[in-house]
């Protein structure tokens, strides 16, 4: 494969793609939280799958409310709540730093053939605990 060229994007997987999206919100949402939207929903089971499969993905984003949204190659981890908000955890590879995005303003998400590693020294649990002391 040339330096150019794009690994073809993962498809659904019908009988694992159900299981990985109800694992990944059974463990992460307070049951007090909305529910997902449809449109969020598929978002989230592209998600489950990337984060099951160690894939990197493509994210368009709003950083803020009815702004312009950007594209991000991100590696996702986990699928978080904070405040009736669900968020995907991932490492940004344009900030080079964990970053959570809002699934709200997460407009597609691509799932590509490439795999990422684990980065040595990243301390997830640290980046959790630190989120929650934030917390008013």
């Amino acid at each position: 494969m040339n330096a150019t060229a794009r690994p073809a994007p993962i498809e659904p997987t019908p009988s694992t793609e159900t299981t990985a999206l109800a694992s990944v919100l059974r463990a992460s949402p307070p049951a007090n939280d909305p529910a997902p939207t449809p449109q969020q929903q598929a978002l989230l089971r592209r998600a489950a799958r990337a984060i099951e499969a160690k894939r990197v993905c493509v994210i368009r984003y709003a950083s803020e409310p009815g702004g312009a949204p950007s594209t991000r190659s991100i590696e996702p981890l986990a699928v978080t709540s904070t405040r009736g908000r669900l968020g995907l955890l991932a490492w940004c590879r344009l900030r080079r730093d964990l970053r959570t995005f809002r699934v709200d303003r997460i407009t597609a998400i691509t799932v590509l053939g490439d795999r990422y590693e684990d980065h040595p020294g990243l301390a997830l649990e640290r980046f959790i605990q630190r989120r929650r002391r934030a917390l008013p």
